[in-house]
């Protein structure tokens, strides 16, 4: 069975995500937490530590009863959205539940519906980030448009080839995040201009497929790929520090999912 994400909850017990529904590790048990739907993507918000989940058209979060046990609360109603439902970002004041169809906006305290822009009918979203509290969402054919309140802004730049789906994005340095594409780049975005991200070993990325990234530490990136396993890099000169695959120890080279 494959594991589709993986993350830590506010007990610093691992959780993953799998065909089988939510498993539990506190690292010595498991323990199975009763979710309606299939969860495809799990996550801990870190300014309030609590786990958001995502399933193929429904979304909720991770809360504990009065004796500690963890418990499921749905954001959205049965039936929940059109569309897949594909990640989940965090501000520090709001949850982002982002779907090929919708973007939808929580408060983070009280988790009610703030905003939600639907794509159109001919229309796509294909990948979302955020830089700056500023949101932006990839329209394939269109651009990169900037969220606000009432409508998304197109952020015009010929750098950028709106036909590459974004597969992760995360904080790098000085108001800056780290991108990862459909096409295999990592690139370097501000709010403005966008640059790569120089990796010592591009070609690897290229040759066995980017899937996905990860903060380990201060220093440190991972990056997962579908058929080369993890590399690990130095986050300010992209030097490629160790490789994680069959020959150093995994069974298998294709990564699902990464988890710290």
């Amino acid at each position: 069975i494959n594991n589709w994400a993986v993350c830590q909850d506010d007990h610093h017990a691992m959780l993953f995500a799998s065909r089988k529904g939510l498993l539990r590790f506190d690292g010595s048990d498991w323990h199975q937490i009763n979710v309606p739907h299939i969860p495809h993507k799990i996550k801990q918000n870190p300014f309030n530590q609590k786990v958001y989940i995502i399933s193929e058209s429904n979304y909720g979060y991770l809360d504990r009863n009065e004796l500690g046990i963890q418990f499921y609360e749905p954001l959205t109603m049965e039936g929940g959205l059109s569309g897949r439902l594909t990640d989940i970002l965090f501000t520090d004041t709001c949850v982002i539940f982002f779907g090929e169809n919708s973007i939808s906006y929580h408060s983070s305290t009280d988790h009610q519906l703030i905003l939600r822009h639907t794509a159109r009918e001919s229309e796509s979203f294909a990948g979302l980030l955020s830089v700056k509290q500023e949101t932006y969402v990839n329209i394939p054919n269109h651009g990169l448009y900037a969220v606000t309140s009432d409508t998304l802004l197109l952020y015009e730049s010929t750098s950028w080839d709106s036909n590459k789906e974004i597969l992760f994005s995360i904080p790098h340095q000085k108001n800056q995040v780290l991108l990862g594409t459909s096409t295999n780049e990592l690139l370097l975005f501000n709010g403005r201009n966008i640059s790569e991200f120089k990796l010592s070993n591009p070609e690897y990325l290229i040759e066995n497929g980017l899937s996905g990234g990860l903060i380990l530490n201060d220093t440190i990136y991972a990056f997962s790929t579908s058929y080369g396993g993890v590399l690990l890099a130095d986050r300010r000169t992209g030097k490629i520090i160790y490789t994680l695959n069959y020959d150093s120890g995994l069974p298998d080279d294709e990564i699902y999912a990464m988890g710290k």
